[in-house]
């Protein structure tokens, strides 16, 4: 099993340190794209995820943008790969209710 992260920014800290280590190199990869493009979801290899996890910043400033942004990025990838399980993490409870259009399989709010 191999896990691969999009994400827009380039890693830093433990996650560059983890993503660079040798012992993780056939495990793990990191690319750094917009999980929006379908584009950069078939670069990252989406269509042939089992499960695919979507999370949000818990500590961000504007947690409603956050989950429209976790909301979207659901849609984009059920649309490029409907047989992959999508887990979504949403920080609003009232957000859950957006699950049909947005077609998560699970949703986690903290």
């Amino acid at each position: 099993m191999k896990v691969v992260m999009l994400a827009p920014l380039e890693p830093s800290g433990p996650l560059e340190a983890m993503v660079t280590n040798p012992v993780f190199a056939e495990k793990v990869q990191y690319i750094k794209g917009n999980p929006l493009s379908t584009k950069d979801l078939l670069k990252a290899k989406v269509t042939q995820a089992h499960a695919v996890f979507v999370t949000t910043s818990q500590y961000s400033k504007n947690p409603v943008r956050q989950d429209v942004s976790a909301s979207l990025i659901s849609k984009a990838i059920r649309k490029a790969s409907p047989w992959s399980s999508v887990f979504v993490q949403v920080l609003d409870p009232g957000t859950r209710s957006h699950g049909q259009w947005a077609q998560w399989d699970i949703v986690l709010c903290l």
